[in-house]
């Protein structure tokens, strides 16, 4: 195995370092405030990884909230995985079970982000990396706030700023690769009409919208391409 992919990877994931580290040790210290054992908090971000529903679990456990209600919430808040998930599907490893698992459970939207929006050729040793390195941020992270918790009283929820400043960053090194605005348009304009009519709903009402139109444009463009190949051939 080459160590210099290893390291593309590393460096790579370092976009999500920050935004990880910092909204993991949030997440941790307001887990360990809750009442739960400081070990709990690594532990569930090691096992369950899903980021914002971690910090509903945590509202729900403070709550006394049912498990059901626990598992629906999560299950709503990472339902988007479903939509970018499925076009790694062919690309993560086919003989590996245990590997392409772990790739599908680790795969996020800053690692998705980071995956695609990369000039390299696609390669299943970095994408691995990249998805273990970011994977580690985030129990780092919520070890360190866990330990905080234990020692201090300030309040670290203001650090949830960090993820949707991460997303930001991403974003715009994600045009800036592929070369084209119009997704990102499309994106932020199904969030807009989202929020403003389906408010309760918004993040699930504005996936499904781009995606439905990105999936239309992408149609009808192939379409128009076959036609005038088929025209120039006549």
């Amino acid at each position: 195995m080459s160590n210099s992919i290893i390291y593309s990877g590393f460096k790579a994931s370092l976009g999500a370092l920050f935004g990880y580290v910092a909204l993991g040790l949030s997440f941790g210290f307001l887990f360990q405030k809750a009442g739960a054992d400081w070990y709990l908090a690594p532990l569930m971000s090691l096992i369950v990884y899903a980021g914002a529903a971690q910090f509903v679990a945590v509202a729900l456990l403070v709550s006394h909230g049912p498990l059901s209600q626990i598992l629906s919430a999560t299950f709503f808040i990472n339902l988007r995985h479903i939509f970018y998930g499925i076009s790694f599907l062919g690309k993560f490893p086919k003989n590996k079970f245990l590997k392409k698992m772990y790739m599908i459970f680790g795969l996020t939207d800053e690692s998705y982000s980071i995956l695609t929006s990369t000039s390299e050729e696609y390669n299943e040793t970095f994408s691995f990396y990249v998805i273990l390195f970011s994977h580690f941020y985030w129990v780092l992270g919520s070890l360190l706030g866990a330990f905080l918790g234990m020692y201090l009283t300030a309040n670290l929820s203001y650090l949830e700023f960090t993820l949707p400043e991460l997303f930001v960053i991403l974003s715009v090194e994600q045009a800036y690769a592929t070369k084209n605005a119009w997704p990102f348009l499309i994106a932020f304009g199904s969030s807009i009409f989202a929020l403003w009519f389906y408010p309760s709903q918004m993040l699930l009402i504005a996936i499904l919208l781009s995606t439905l139109i990105i999936a239309i444009c992408y149609m009808l463009t192939n379409k128009f391409s076959t036609t005038n190949l088929a025209n120039q051939k006549t």
